[in-house]
Formats: C-alpha cells, structure tokens, sequence
C-alpha cells in the first residue's frame, strides 16, 4: 500500500486540435476510458489521493467521471494550482503525464514500493518549480526531462511513462488496445473463442462492467454455475 500521505496528480494536457478534452480523455480503450484506465490503476497502486488538475471547469467530465462506480477513493477536480500546492505541502506527490498510459509497476516504482531498473521513468521533481511543471503540462503537454530537477530526495516525482505507452494523436488508442489485449494472452486463443467465445464474453463484460462486481467475484461464481451444471449432468436427467 501507499504511504498515507501520498497523492497523485493528474494535469490533463490539451487534446489534439479538433478533440475536446471530454472526447480525447473518455475515449476508451478495452471498454474502460482512457482517464478512468489511469485513475483505477492509481487506485489499484494503494493511491488514495487523487487530484485532476485542468485549465477550466469542466462540468461534464467531471459528472462521467464521478459516475464510476468503482472509485473508492478521494477524488477532486482542481483548476486552481496555487490552491493544489498549498493543499498538498505536506503530502508525498506523484506528478503523473496524463497522455500517457500508466503501469501499476511503475507507479508503485515512483512511490518507492518496489525497486525499478529503469530510473528514466522516475524524475525527481523540485517543490518550488510545481507550478511551472504543472502550468506546462496543462497548457502545453508534455516537459523535457532535462528540465527536471536532479535532487534524488525529492519527496515529488513525475512519471513521465514509456514511450510506448504515449497517447498523442487518434491511431495510438488502437495501439494502446491491440497492446493491452496482447498482454492479456487473448492473441493466442482458438479459432472457436476468437469467434463465438469471445463474443458472448464481450456482452457478459459490458453487463458487468455496470456493477460493482469484482473479477475474482466472476469467478468464483463461474466455477459455482461449472459445479451446478456438473450435478445436473450427473443426474442424467
């Protein structure tokens, strides 16, 4: 779990021209929206701060959001900085690229729960220059690393994300999708999942997607339905 003092910020970066921040950030890949995908994955992390940082009100995003029913945490829309700051001074921060999608590895790795070889992807970032960083990420996008501070005990780190996992134009949802199913193992499954299986398993998802239901929840009650329809067959009737 995540210290106790420790919270997350996620400045929404400006879309591409012709999407609308409402658009671009519920846009969804494997049926979960993009910002919703990094909020769960915070939360999951052991986050139980969370603070979306944007240019404006944005009333209708923040309805569609607060409209998950998996959030469990505290979660807040902020378009004053200075008001972020202050709030957050005696907080450990996770300053997080919000066109990037985030692993719950690397979160983890910049809270200091788990050890990372890759350091790149774990900027110390000094106190006093939150407002820069914040008020470039929001109005410009994304920061050149080399502007980042080299204190090592900072107690604020960006996690800028992998290259990889980059969501800068309409084409990389569909990479990040093709991406999360590939790492799910479904790119191997047989000729009868891929066309009738994976069909009924994709309305089913939708159904429970609505409900508060867990994964291990889906399980437990698929291997009820496994042993209820056993007893039927051994009945022979």
């Amino acid at each position: 779990m995540a210290p106790k003092y420790t919270c997350a910020i996620l400045p929404l970066s400006p879309p591409p021209l012709n999407w609308s921040k409402v658009d671009w950030y519920l846009k969804k890949i494997c049926g979960i929206p993009f910002l919703m995908r990094n909020v769960l994955t915070l939360q999951r992390a052991g986050i139980n701060s969370i603070i979306i940082c944007n240019s404006e009100n944005d009333t209708e995003l923040c309805k569609r959001i607060f409209e998950e029913h998996k959030l469990n945490i505290k979660l807040t829309f902020e378009t004053d900085i200075a008001a972020l700051i202050e709030s957050t001074k005696e907080f450990s921060v996770l300053v997080l690229n919000s066109g990037a999608l985030h692993t719950r590895h690397e979160i983890e790795s910049g809270m200091g729960l788990v050890n990372s070889e890759d350091n790149l992807f774990i900027q110390p970032l000094e106190r006093g220059a939150m407002t820069k960083t914040l008020n470039h990420l929001i109005f410009k996008g994304n920061i050149s690393l080399g502007k980042l501070s080299s204190i090592q005990n900072s107690n604020v780190k960006f996690l800028p994300g992998h290259k990889s996992s980059l969501i800068s134009q309409p084409k990389d949802f569909l990479v990040q999708h093709t991406n999360l199913l590939n790492n799910c193992g479904l790119n191997n499954d047989s000729f009868m999942d891929k066309t009738i299986t994976r069909f009924f398993s994709r309305q089913l998802t939708r159904f429970f997607l609505k409900t508060p239901l867990s994964p291990n929840m889906i399980t437990i009650l698929s291997l009820f339905i496994g042993l209820v329809s056993a007893a039927f067959f051994f009945q022979g009737t």
